[in-house]
């Protein structure tokens, strides 16, 4: 069996594309993606976004662990959804791993002690989390 990657995704998805290429093009390229992380502003549905990604790539990406972090700057109004934001993302089923902002950085944590140095995190937006 090949060796696959293993990469943890911080990122903003949501306010253009670039984040969604980036992991579509991780998912191309089968590495292991043991979890995402969604920093900035609203990142609740940031994580609906990227568990929806996850779940219509298929290929078992589905079942990657996806957690809503820290959203910045607190004075910063956080009520805008992400402009690729769409009704079906409110269901149960996109819902992230969490209810607080501290089970993304824990998450993150635990899998750095889980998987040391062979795993990467790829930090996408800002740096709310890390």
């Amino acid at each position: 069996m090949a060796y696959r990657k293993k990469i943890l995704i911080d990122t903003d998805i949501g306010d253009n594309l670039d984040d969604a290429f980036a992991i579509l093009s991780a998912m191309a390229l089968d590495f292991e993606i043991v979890g995402i992380t969604t920093v900035f502003r609203d990142t609740d549905s940031r994580a609906r976004l990227a568990k929806k990604l996850l779940a219509s790539f298929g290929s078992g990406y589905a079942s990657v662990p996806v957690f809503a972090g820290y959203s910045g700057d607190d004075a910063q109004e956080n009520t805008a959804y992400p402009c690729f934001f769409e009704a079906d993302l409110a269901s149960e089923v996109y819902a992230p791993q969490n209810t607080v902002p501290e089970a993304a950085v824990d998450f993150m944590i635990d899998c750095c002690y889980q998987y040391q140095k062979d795993l990467t995190i790829v930090a996408l937006g800002p740096f709310c989390n890390i």
